[in-house]
């Protein structure tokens, strides 16, 4: 591909939503006075491969992949303005998580008295977002939770875990791992089957990366 009009022409629809998707939260931190920073593009990357990981897993089920893909983009969307909102206490309490092998959600509920993902969905929910982009949100930690949507926030769940075992993520992944059952179960999916999906993952990625940069 030597352009990216001659990209744009090889790309289906689906291809062509996920990649406006994911660069518009690009530029759209770019405007911030903080978009340099390190922690905050690693999040951001990390939504991008959940997306990406949770669509492909949509598609496998017969769901609404580019659903799935909107919903997982947005699913840290609380961590996102946590982090912006408190800044360097925000990044210690992720350093502590990662040094003493916690729970991020348990950690964010004891210091905040609620935790990202229910704040992500709130959030949404002022924002007029649909409920099901909203309850997967808000349940993407929980997916059994999410009464009517849970297939969606699974698919989160699930795509959240890719992202870990990819190497992008901040927080505590063997936890998630370690309690991923019920809810992959969901899915019909394991562990294993999770990791198969990883090195897919990591190409439709760097296409995304690569196509970004064309458009920039």
């Amino acid at each position: 591909v030597s352009s990216l009009e001659e990209a744009v022409l090889q790309l289906g629809f689906g291809q062509i939503y996920c990649l406006v998707a994911a660069s518009c939260g690009v530029h759209s931190m770019g405007r911030s006075g903080r978009a340099r920073d390190a922690g905050e593009r690693k999040l951001w990357s990390h939504s991008v491969v959940a997306a990406v990981g949770a669509q492909l897993i949509a598609r496998d089920q017969g769901s609404d992949a580019n659903l799935a893909f909107t919903a997982a983009l947005l699913h840290d969307i609380g961590k996102i303005v946590v982090a912006d909102v408190l800044d360097e206490k925000y990044t210690k309490l992720v350093e502590e998580v990662e040094a003493n092998h916690y729970s991020l959600i348990d950690m964010e509920r004891r210091v905040f008295g609620l935790q990202h993902a229910e704040l992500g969905g709130r959030l949404l929910a002022r924002g007029k977002f649909p409920r099901n982009l909203v309850v997967p949100v808000c349940f993407h930690h929980n997916p059994v939770a999410a009464a009517g949507h849970h297939p969606v926030a699974a698919c989160i769940y699930a795509g959240n875990l890719i992202a870990y075992l990819a190497g992008h993520g901040r927080g505590n992944p063997g936890l998630l791992q370690a309690e991923h059952n019920a809810e992959l179960g969901i899915l019909k999916r394991d562990n294993a089957a999770l990791k198969d999906y990883t090195q897919e993952v990591q190409s439709e990625f760097a296409k995304l990366q690569v196509l970004i940069q064309m458009g920039a």
